[in-house]
C-alpha cells in the first residue's frame, strides 16, 4: 500500500484508521464553446412566477409549505395552466384518493373532467423510482419519516431521473420558517425554491432570473385560493428592508425564454446569489 500511496494511486482515509481510498483523478471537460443551447421551459406558474424566474430542462423546483398553506392548490393550478404543454404531466399524490381528487378538479368550472390532460398516480414513498424522464413530474408531497437531512438524498435521486423534463416536489415546513424539512439540505439541488405559509409565498431561491438585472430572491407576495383551486395574488411583490417592507415593481420587459449551455457532465453546485 505504501508503494501505491507513493505513486498516488491510493491515500489514507481521512477519518478511519487503517483504511485507504483510491484516488480518482479522472475528469470530463465541459465543452461549453461547442455545446448546444437549450431554451428555458415555456411553463406557466400560479401567481405568474414565470415573470420572476425561468426554469430549464432538467431543473428541480421545491415548494416548501406549512400545513394548509395551499401546496396542493398550487400544484393543481399549475397543471391547469399547462394543459396544452408539449411535455406529458404526471401527478404523484400521497394524500388524495380518486373521489377527493375528482372533487378538487371539479372546482375548475371551465374544464370538464374528461378534458384534463395529465396522469394521476397514488404514491407516497420512493418517488425517484417512478419519475418519468423527459416529462413534468409533480410530487405532492415528499413525506419524510427518517432523519430530516436525508431529504437531499431523495431530491438528488429525483434530479438524476428528470432528463429534459421538470420535477416539482412539495415538502412540509413549520409555520413561519424559511426552509422546509431538512432545512438548507432541501434547497441544494433546486433551481427554484418557494416557501409557503397561509396566504403568503416567498421566492426563497431563484437561480435563473426571468428579467436580466432583476433579482427575485426573497421577494414575497400575498395570495388567496379562489374556489379552492386557483391561486390569485392579493398584493404586490414585496421585499423586507431595514425600515420594514418595500413594494417591488417587476420590470415591464417581457420575460424572455433564454438559453443555457447544456452540460455533458453531472451538474455541479452553483454559487448562491
Amino acid at each position: 500500500m505504501l508503494r501505491l500511496e507513493a505513486k498516488g494511486v491510493v491515500e489514507r482515509h481521512a477519518k478511519e484508521n487503517k483504511k485507504w481510498r483510491f484516488v480518482n483523478n479522472a475528469f470530463v471537460k465541459i465543452n461549453f464553446k461547442s455545446s448546444e443551447t437549450v431554451p428555458a421551459l415555456d411553463v406557466k406558474f400560479p401567481l405568474e412566477l414565470e415573470q420572476l424566474v425561468k426554469v430549464f430542462p432538467g431543473n428541480l423546483v421545491v415548494v416548501a409549505g406549512a400545513t394548509n398553506s395551499g401546496k396542493t392548490a398550487m400544484m393543481l393550478d399549475f397543471i391547469y395552466r399547462n394543459q396544452a404543454h408539449r411535455l406529458p404531466m404526471y401527478y404523484f399524490c400521497s394524500e388524495m384518493g380518486d373521489s377527493e381528487l375528482k372533487n378538487r378538479l371539479s372546482m375548475f368550472d371551465d374544464i370538464s373532467l374528461e378534458d384534463w390532460n395529465f396522469t394521476a398516480i397514488d404514491r407516497s414513498t420512493n418517488f425517484e423510482d417512478v419519475i418519468v424522464p423527459d416529462a413534468i413530474n409533480i410530487v405532492d408531497f415528499l413525506e419524510l419519516t427518517e432523519e430530516m437531512w436525508v431529504v437531499n438524498t431523495h431530491l438528488t435521486a429525483i434530479c438524476k431521473r428528470i432528463g429534459s423534463g421538470l420535477a416539482i416536489v412539495c415538502i412540509q415546513k413549520k409555520v413561519g420558517e424559511k426552509w422546509g424539512r431538512g432545512q438548507e439540505f432541501s434547497a441544494e439541488k433546486s433551481k427554484l425554491y418557494l416557501s409557503m405559509d397561509e396566504n403568503r409565498v416567498t421566492v426563497t431561491k431563484g437561480k435563473s432570473w426571468a428579467v436580466r438585472g432583476f433579482n427575485p430572491n426573497n421577494l414575497f407576495t400575498r395570495f388567496t385560493v379562489v374556489d379552492g383551486c386557483r391561486l390569485r395574488r392579493t398584493g404586490e411583490w414585496q421585499k423586507k428592508t431595514m425600515n420594514g417592507y418595500e413594494v417591488v415593481k417587476i420590470p415591464q420587459q417581457p420575460p424572455q425564454h433564454g438559453t443555457q449551455q447544456k452540460r455533458n457532465s453531472e451538474d455541479f453546485d452553483d454559487f448562491d446569489v
